[in-house]
């Protein structure tokens, strides 16, 4: 709604045409309560009419403009593009964190990290010992779906394969991830 104060030359109004939207040329007040308005319709055709107060009620002041800009944040919009992508990425590449990641690790590079870092977990008792599993892609089907079966206290993964484990949208590792929630 707007009000016959908001009409001046060159704004858009919608309402005074039931087709569609004018653009005033100028506005002639007679009292506090009519005004005399000229406008261009859409074709350019020039137009004459008296509103009063009680058509405000159908007045709307539009901005006209493109439908589109680029005056958005910018850094907002590579995050939620980046962010998109790598939800998508399993469409297209099912190992995107190995062909988009810095470090190539070798297989065996890989199980020798893995190893060192469970090494700690013979010199606790075994009731206190936590269960640690490790899923890093290099497994057999058969220690991956003992990964999947048990939930663990510590699950040992590498950045390539948790994205892969968040992308990826097969059973088993839906089951992974289930078991590794409340994890920290």
């Amino acid at each position: 709604m707007a009000v016959l104060e908001d009409l001046k030359p060159n704004c858009s109004v919608r309402g005074v045409l039931p087709n569609g939207i004018v653009t005033v040329v100028s506005v002639q007040w007679f009292g506090s309560g009519a005004i005399e308005l000229t406008y261009k319709d859409a074709a350019g055709k020039v137009g004459n009419e008296l509103l009063y107060r009680d058509r405000e009620a159908d007045l709307e002041v539009v901005e006209e403009g493109r439908p589109w800009s680029f005056e958005g944040d910018g850094v907002l919009f590579r995050l939620v593009s980046e962010a998109q992508r790598i939800y998508l990425a399993h469409l297209f590449d099912l190992v995107l964190a190995v062909h988009t990641s810095v470090v190539e690790p070798l297989p065996h590079q890989i199980t020798a990290a893995y190893e060192s870092r469970l090494s700690w977990k013979h010199s606790i008792s075994d009731q206190l010992r936590p269960v640690v599993k490790c899923d890093t892609c290099q497994e057999k089907d058969a220690e991956r779906n003992a990964v999947a079966a048990n939930q663990s206290d510590i699950l040992l993964t590498n950045y390539m394969m948790l994205e892969l484990l968040l992308t990826r949208q097969d059973e088993l590792d839906a089951r992974v991830m289930g078991n590794a929630r409340g994890l920290k």
